[in-house]
């Protein structure tokens, strides 16, 4: 429907957003802050005459750095603004209610700090000696440099939220997605270094993705819509899962137009048949009814028994789940891509054609 395809583009501009703020917002430690204040401190007398004046410049450049930092971090969004991509990814390796409540405890932060401030400055300027003024000024500054020390749990939280949404970044152009999936070393990374500009990591061990890659591809035919190739981390059908397993999950579950779900038939795979075709049908449950590839790679590796089995197991389980197509391909050797290739952008023209299609109704 076209609110279907209006929604989509929406949560694209939301995901790109998204992230520029996080990459455009840093998040210091408790203790980088306090050495940041520090430096600044040290230079808040020069130019000040008179004792009040030198105390009461350092109290405002200590309240004013402290200021100045919490509010940056400030920008972070809230959970109600994420994408649900990135909801979905902190949820599952942050946890949205520990990410709230550090906002929450920076705000507060700031809010008590202003008070202090404004209190002690009050007591620092209308000082009867110089020494009253500076005890006064050491009292203010400590009370506001306390509430960064509390913060310390808080901001590790939100440069822990804040590295996550870096390194799952996702292009958001409001293109396609095939989500290529399947368990640890079937092959995955190297199927999107052939057929996209991705660069993954490509190691003959299995667990070697551990976030999110993706890849633009662009059609050979100018008639053929452009798409992107998400790498997400292998999975294992069992609990509970590793981040990197989460991260993956939450990139199925919201970025997916298309799974290609990739199979590794060798006696040598990380996971029996049996296992990577459970897995399958978990993930299915993840995705509903978005359009579903099976791919039986490594056929230059296995042996002809090997791929018969995997083959025929393969074509059961699309009966049973629904699916577009099953495919033997070797992603090494480039086996059968081009026909990998030409079912998904046939399916990715038809999606792209509908969607036009339904916008233009009235």
């Amino acid at each position: 429907m076209a609110e279907d395809a209006l929604r989509k583009a929406r949560e694209a501009e939301l995901r790109k957003n998204t992230y520029r703020v996080f990459r455009e917002t840093p998040v210091y430690s408790c203790r980088e802050i306090i050495e940041i204040v520090g430096r600044e401190y040290r230079k808040a007398a020069g130019g000040a005459r008179g004792w009040r004046s030198v105390e009461a410049r350092r109290l405002q450049t200590v309240y004013e750095t402290v200021r100045r930092i919490l509010r940056r971090i400030l920008a972070l969004p809230g959970s109600d603004n994420l994408s649900t991509f990135h909801r979905e990814l902190l949820e599952a390796t942050i946890g949205l209610r520990e990410y709230e409540e550090a906002l929450r405890r920076v705000r507060r932060s700031l809010h008590l700090a202003k008070r202090f401030y404004g209190d002690y400055m009050v007591l620092v300027t209308t000082a009867r000696d110089r020494r009253e003024a500076a005890r006064y000024r050491r009292e203010g500054c400590g009370r506001i440099l306390s509430l960064v020390r509390r913060l310390c749990r808080h901001l590790d939280t939100l440069r822990r939220a804040r590295d996550e949404i870096l390194k799952s970044h996702v292009v958001a152009e409001g293109l396609p997605v095939v989500t290529v999936a399947g368990a640890p070393n079937t092959g995955k990374s190297t199927l999107i270094s052939r057929m996209s500009t991705a660069e993954p990591e490509v190691a003959p061990y299995p667990f070697t993705t551990k976030n999110i890659i993706v890849g633009k591809v662009e059609p050979r035919a100018r008639s053929k819509p452009p798409y992107y190739m998400v790498d997400v981390p292998g999975l294992l059908d069992r609990e509970p899962r590793s981040d990197a397993e989460k991260r993956a999950l939450a990139a199925i579950k919201t970025l997916t137009d298309i799974l290609l779900f990739l199979i590794d038939p060798t006696e040598a795979a990380v996971e029996p048949l049996e296992k990577q075709l459970d897995l399958l049908r978990r993930i299915r449950g993840v995705i509903g009814s978005e359009p579903l590839i099976i791919a039986v790679n490594k056929v230059d590796a296995a042996t002809r028994e090997e791929v018969v089995a995997a083959l025929r197991e393969a074509a059961r389980v699309c009966r049973e789940l629904g699916c577009l197509r099953v495919v033997a391909i070797s992603a090494l050797r480039g086996d059968n891509i081009e026909e990998l290739r030409r079912v998904i952008e046939e399916e990715i023209s038809g999606m792209v054609l509908n969607a036009r299609h339904r916008a233009r109704e009235p």
